[in-house]
């Protein structure tokens, strides 16, 4: 027989349970938010030629950039990608030019290059990079030679909005918030982005060599307030 007092027990462990689940639900999605709208936010169009990638036998268009759009929102900048051809959901095997051998490509990339400093040549202060495997995971993370290496290498702070293996785009942010004098609101900087596909050795292992590049002409950026 339940008595008032088990009653009140059990309300009372249900209530703190709920209180348990909304307190974890919080912490799991406490994280702002993407916009229901990004597209008012990309407000710097980069259009690029299609067919223009470099690839040392016939055409790689995964990675032949049409669009580059970039925006900034709040703490975040964002970044689009547009391709000529979806990105491949499984490796892709390359004939090679003498010199070079025949590769299994299974990496895709980008970079964008920032030079905030205005000095002399083009010398990258950060650089927003994303990188998946084919089919796989990716990672997204911000590298720096200013500030203390502590702080090199940014992880956890970019983020896979749309897009990736199996899609014709990318569309990314990163949380700009820590960079301070490296991402100037409102300043020009010079900027450049490269787009590639790389190889992976027999066992698995990343060689580095560069199958398909196309760099994207940027030129200066004003970096929205």
């Amino acid at each position: 027989m339940i008595t008032a007092r088990m009653c009140r027990l059990i309300l009372l462990i249900v209530g703190v349970a709920l209180l348990v689940i909304a307190l974890v639900g919080c912490a799991q999605f406490s994280a702002p938010s993407w916009p229901v709208d990004y597209i008012p936010i990309l407000t710097d169009q980069f259009p690029d030629p299609a067919g223009d990638e470099i690839v040392p036998a016939g055409s790689y268009p995964s990675v032949d950039v049409t669009n580059l759009a970039l925006g900034v929102f709040e703490d975040y900048l964002y970044i689009r990608v547009d391709y000529s051809a979806p990105i491949p959901t499984t490796a892709q095997d390359v004939a090679g030019i003498w010199p070079a051998p025949a590769d299994s490509v299974m990496d895709h990339s980008f970079v964008l290059n920032l030079d905030v400093d205005a000095g002399p040549g083009f010398d990258i202060d950060v650089a927003f990079h994303c990188k998946l495997r084919y089919g796989e995971g990716y990672t997204i993370y911000i590298l720096n030679t200013v500030i203390p290496a502590s702080l090199d290498l940014l992880e956890g702070i970019g983020e896979l909005g749309e897009g990736g293996s199996g899609f014709d785009f990318l569309l990314v942010r990163y949380d700009v918030s820590r960079l301070g004098s490296l991402f100037p609101r409102g300043a020009t900087v010079s900027a450049n982005f490269w787009s590639r596909a790389e190889d992976i050795d027999a066992e698995g292992g990343q060689p580095g060599d560069h199958e398909a590049i196309d760099p994207v002409g940027v030129g200066f950026w004003t970096i929205p307030n």
